[in-house]
């Protein structure tokens, strides 16, 4: 997206009413409840039944708003793109795991064992996208000199892909048990890379549109929690980070910004 600081001020600041309307509406309306595993701790058996996979209402939000700002000129770019279809793979994982879980009612729905090869598949696809974006200057911690991709080895940025995004979905979805705890934590990744991304005007935008939506869903996700990312929130947002720091080049530093993830 471009540089249009009007356009997408104005639609962050409608998204998040519009976001935290709609999950309670999700959490009102919802038959999916949310199983707890067993081995946890006694007081997270209290939660049990609370709404889950609500994390979809603002990932539709922020797909909805960026259609707009496209519908009202803003132009989108291959940066747009790849960090679209990394928030996607990472969501549609999320739901079918999020569904195979309520159809055999317990905590977990796709096995780990078949999990991680979906996920490190969906990174060697991502892989393939990147080399349809600009070249990037990837940011080493520490130091004042970028690195080119263009100057690494191609297995080089592969194993870089798939370890790094099936780390960074994970992640997410694993800090996502607290009321409020995953979404606030990438609220606060997303916050961290604004400067880093400062020089890619539709990435600061994305950035924008991502914490309106994720402060939107606080508003029913905070203590006492109303509603749950579920799986599809956790993974479709541990995917926007993804995308956002590698087409950024700022993948290097996001176990810096998130490693309390």
């Amino acid at each position: 997206m471009s540089n249009s600081w009007p356009i997408t001020l104005g639609l962050a600041l409608l998204q998040v009413p519009l976001v935290a309307a709609g999950t309670a509406w999700y959490a009102r309306k919802a038959r999916a409840g949310q199983y707890i595993r067993p081995e946890g701790p006694q007081t997270h058996a209290a939660k049990a039944g609370t709404p889950t996979m609500a994390g979809m209402v603002p990932l539709i939000g922020l797909v909805l708003v960026v259609g707009l700002a496209a519908a009202v000129g803003v132009r989108l770019t291959v940066r747009t793109a790849f960090v679209f279809v990394a928030c996607g793979a990472g969501a549609s994982m999320g739901l079918v795991d999020d569904l195979l879980s309520q159809r055999g009612r317990r905590s977990q729905g796709i096995p780990a064992r078949v999990m991680l090869p979906l996920q490190v598949l969906a990174a060697c696809g991502l892989y393939g996208l990147t080399f349809l974006l600009p070249q990037t200057q990837l940011l080493v911690p520490f130091s004042q000199v970028p690195l080119s991709t263009e100057l690494l080895p191609s297995w080089a940025v592969f194993l870089l892909v798939i370890v790094a995004y099936p780390a960074v979905v994970n992640a997410v979805n694993m800090s996502d048990g607290l009321d409020g705890l995953a979404s606030g934590c990438v609220v606060l990744v997303l916050l961290g890379a604004l400067p880093l991304v400062a020089s890619s005007p539709d990435l600061v935008a994305l950035v924008v549109l991502g914490v309106a939506s994720c402060i939107g869903f606080l508003w029913v996700n905070s203590h006492p929690a109303g509603a749950f990312l579920g799986n599809v929130g956790s993974m479709g947002l541990g995917g926007l980070l993804f995308g956002v720091y590698y087409a950024g080049g700022a993948l290097l530093l996001l176990p810096l910004m998130g490693g309390f993830l």
